[in-house]
């Protein structure tokens, strides 16, 4: 043992030495350039190498454990700081043997940190058992306590009760439908139920057949579709076999309508077992207006998906822009006499335009318009070229001045009104006169 400490010794003496002549002979030329005083640096150096208590003494560590191993290397860090002092004259086989240090701050200190650690360490565990038996065993209490007082519990029973619907789909099969209504103010269920008294709905609206064969079909027009399933007229009906035409001209809106019926078509057995042609869905990406080009679609803000509002052209811009065309970047800056930027340029059409491109009969079962404002003038040209929808959802929120009178006068009567949609129901009776009231 005695001549393995002495040769270990000698290699660390000659490290010693070798790096005081190495770092005495490094960079002189660089140093005197610089200015630094030569013997002042030497004679840290000395210091540092020639200390009579190394830093590190030479310990064999063979046959230790890693745990001896880290908790000599922690005492050893303390000595060098002078919390804990090397005492020489004893060892053992794992390294030096520490006596107390002359600087009792540092005990104090590392008590004092490891008290800290155990308290925090009691205090998380114990905040984690009451939090978790607190949540097992009370909070579902209060929660509902909480709901009860703020008649939040009940305004949701009623929601699902009246929103919660049975459906006969196919009259000669033995099962039935399970659906919520997923409509804003309920207006899915205050349609089915008027159209299950209806004998008009049943044969409504016909579909001829390439073999010449009439078919009962159910058309859903839904013009400011938002995303097919928050809210919506329509998404309901799809599920129940409609055909639907979607209207929507923001971008992010159509994709997340597509997505959201994805799963909604259907293709199902007629009355008599013959397969019924497959359900049609059909999107329109783009605004129904009183013209056919180019508009500039804004929010009023932007952090509501609902408040989608549109930016009418000024006297200086014009609807009839081609999308190819470099003006339409200008177009977007000039919209609405440039008090909104940032607005999307979208395509436009007039009903007319819609409706034939889309084959729309002129008898078809349901017409849902949220257009922002363009509601009268969409119905008026409705109107005028003789479509007539059996039901129509009119939203009034945006107070046109569309009076039941003027509707009468087409044969419309109002059946219901949910939230800011009025329901009408076509009765049949012509007439002529505007649809505005007036």
């Amino acid at each position: 043992m005695l001549t393995q400490r002495n040769a270990t010794n000698i290699s660390t003496n000659n490290l010693s030495s070798s790096l005081n002549t190495k770092l005495s002979n490094d960079g002189h030329g660089e140093d005197e350039e610089n200015g630094i005083d030569l013997s002042e640096r030497d004679a840290h150096r000395e210091t540092c190498f020639d200390s009579k208590e190394p830093i590190m003494p030479n310990v064999n560590l063979g046959g230790t454990s890693y745990f001896q191993r880290f908790k000599l290397v922690a005492r050893r860090v303390l000595a060098n700081y002078g919390c804990l002092k090397p005492d020489s004259s004893k060892t053992e086989s794992t390294g030096l043997i520490f006596r107390d240090s002359n600087f009792p701050f540092c005990k104090i200190l590392c008590v004092t940190i490891l008290g800290v650690f155990i308290a925090f360490t009691i205090f998380g565990y114990l905040t984690f058992v009451v939090t978790r038996n607190w949540l097992i065993n009370s909070a579902p209490d209060f929660l509902v306590t909480q709901l009860v007082r703020k008649g939040i519990l009940k305004h949701l029973l009623h929601q699902v009760i009246d929103r919660v619907y049975l459906y006969d789909l196919e009259k000669n099969e033995p099962k039935m439908f399970l659906g919520m209504d997923t409509s804003h103010d309920g207006e899915f269920t205050a349609l089915v139920r008027h159209m299950l008294n209806n004998e008009d709905f049943y044969n409504y609206e016909t579909f001829t057949t390439s073999s010449g064969k009439n078919e009962i079909r159910h058309t859903v027009v839904d013009i400011g579709a938002h995303d097919c399933l928050s809210g919506s007229n329509s998404f309901n009906f799809i599920k129940m076999g409609f055909d639907a035409i979607l209207v929507e001209p923001f971008p992010n809106n159509m994709k997340l309508c597509k997505y959201n019926l994805e799963r909604a078509r259907k293709s199902f057995a007629g009355d008599k077992g013959a397969v019924r042609m497959k359900q049609r869905i059909e999107f329109v990406e783009a605004a129904i207006t009183s013209q056919d080009g180019m508009a500039v679609l804004g929010n009023r803000d932007e952090s509501d998906a609902w408040g989608m509002q549109f930016f009418v052209e000024n006297k200086k811009s014009s609807l009839n822009l081609p999308s190819s065309q470099p003006q339409d970047e200008k177009l977007l800056k000039d919209s609405n006499d440039g008090k909104r930027e940032g607005g999307i340029l979208v395509k436009t059409m007039t009903f007319s335009t819609f409706a034939a491109q889309c084959n729309l009969p002129k008898k078809f079962t349901l017409l849902s318009i949220d257009a922002e404002g363009q509601d009268v003038n969409i119905l008026l040209e409705m109107m005028k070229s003789g479509y007539r929808p059996l039901y129509l959802i009119y939203e009034r929120l945006h107070g046109t001045g569309l009076k039941v009178e003027g509707m009468a006068k087409h044969g419309y009567k109002l059946v219901a009104e949910r939230g800011w949609n009025q329901i009408y129901v076509y009765r049949g009776v012509g007439g002529g006169g505007g649809v505005d009231g007036k």
